[in-house]
């Protein structure tokens, strides 16, 4: 591994000024920076890879030709956006498109328009922990390509999938 870190404690911020980490003999990079006022703020907080895979030492179980995820916002006000190319050998790659925002007692997420399988995926979840934890999810696929995973099965299907917990005691909804 070798690179550049550079952080700086500014009174009561947390600055990365400098972030580029390399794994020697690869093309795999992981860099980034921002600033976080602890209990306060993130400021322009970003993660970009490109080429990266895990395990590191190990026959990967899941890769990433590139990808970015910025954080911004209060801690009562976050926002969180995403997108990156995903991969579970041996099946095709993804490309995945995230959308958050959130406070102190709950977070939504959005997979907007994501490419899957030859078709698209989208849905939201949202969960709330003031109090017992509740949560939703819902996912739509439109024209999802079987053949990627079984060639036999040469068909394109589409999907609604929901599901809920709004009280421990209920169970969870499908």
């Amino acid at each position: 591994l070798k690179g550049d870190l550079k952080i700086t404690w500014h009174e009561d911020a947390l600055e990365v000024t400098a972030f580029d980490m390399q794994i020697a003999g690869s093309n795999a990079r992981l860099a980034g920076g921002g600033r976080w006022l602890p209990g306060q703020t993130f400021e322009d907080i970003r993660l970009e890879w490109n080429d990266l895979s895990w395990p590191l030492v190990a026959e990967p179980r899941l890769e990433s030709s590139s990808g970015l995820v910025q954080l911004d916002g209060r801690v009562d006000d976050w926002r969180l956006d995403g997108r990156m190319i995903l991969r579970s050998p041996p099946y095709p790659e993804a490309e995945l498109s995230l959308l958050g925002t959130g406070n102190t007692t709950s977070a939504s997420i959005k997979l907007d328009r994501s490419a899957v399988m030859g078709g698209v995926l989208q849905g939201n979840g949202m969960a709330n922990w003031e109090g017992p934890l509740t949560w939703s999810a819902n996912l739509e696929g439109l024209n999802i390509g079987l053949a990627t995973l079984w060639p036999d099965w040469p068909a394109n299907i589409d999907i609604d999938l929901s599901a809920n917990q709004e009280s421990p005691q209920q169970g969870i909804q499908i």
